[in-house]
């Protein structure tokens, strides 16, 4: 990335089991474990964004969810009236527009799971949800749909990228929600200032129907030197059986680009992906 300071940033998290069997509390002496989830190195989740838990537990109805359904449904049904004559063949492919860094890989019953970056409406981006394939052999694979929307006030600007741990009988996903501020008046960067990067968990057992977006993790749990760019947790089981769980964040630092200074080798403008 041009001229980015960037860093790695690791929390420890709860027991995963834990994260399952609890829901989100209704009174202010309820579990650590659900208001915060995952734990800064040196204090525990934010009251903010323990707040922020718990307002938003009233957005459930959804009706984004179902009109983005129907919306993915229409442009996908109309690719499948048109010819093919350039699908990949060998290779995981979505059937309309655009396909970016895969997420949630693993493997469960003999079957491999593969979720992606995917925008049905646009080939340069655009809204971003994690679309799903599955392989037996990871070369022939087969689309299974959308699996996840932005359709929550904290990932509401995109299902960002992620991973999958397989526990138990079933599969908890991470991912980062994307939330970009509205400014009217110009003074947001979405780098140092204006965006959310929401740390986000939920859970399937099949892979193809979900349980109740959990927010982890919000802008006020990070470390401070550390820009609205945090992204991507990957969670893994550091030392079974004793149940300690890790989870690292790819971060940005705060400061420019021009502090940082040009990269070597660097891509021209004309040719790099847009940044949102």
């Amino acid at each position: 990335m041009d001229g980015e300071i960037v860093s790695v940033c690791m929390f420890e998290v709860a027991p995963v089991s834990e994260l399952k069997r609890n829901t989100l509390p209704s009174h202010p002496g309820a579990s650590k474990i659900v208001q915060g989830a995952a734990l800064h190195p040196h204090r525990a989740a934010s009251s903010r964004t323990k707040r922020r838990i718990t307002r938003e537990r009233t957005f459930m109805a959804n009706a984004l969810q179902r009109d983005l359904m129907q919306l993915v449904k229409a442009a996908e049904d109309a690719a499948s009236r048109r010819r093919r004559t350039w699908a990949q063949t060998y290779h995981l492919m979505p059937p309309v527009g655009w396909l970016n860094d895969p997420n949630g890989l693993y493997q469960k019953d003999g079957v491999f799971h593969a979720y992606f970056q995917y925008s049905p409406f646009d080939v340069e981006g655009g809204v971003k949800m994690w679309g799903h394939s599955t392989s037996s052999d990871l070369v022939s694979w087969t689309y299974e749909g959308c699996a996840l929307y932005p359709d929550e006030p904290f990932d509401c600007h995109g299902v960002y990228s992620g991973s999958a741990l397989v526990h138990d009988d079933h599969v908890s996903m991470f991912y980062t929600g994307n939330v970009k501020l509205p400014d009217g008046s110009g003074a947001y960067d979405y780098i140092n200032t204006g965006r959310e990067g929401n740390t986000v968990v939920v859970d399937t057992a099949d892979g193809e129907t979900f349980g109740e977006k959990r927010l982890l993790l919000g802008n006020a749990d990070y470390p401070a030197d550390l820009s609205c760019h945090v992204r991507d947790p990957k969670v893994w089981r550091a030392d079974a059986p004793y149940g300690r769980y890790l989870m690292v964040l790819g971060a940005r630092r705060r400061g420019t680009a021009e502090e940082a200074g040009p990269a070597k080798d660097s891509v021209p403008a004309s040719l790099s992906p847009r940044r949102e």
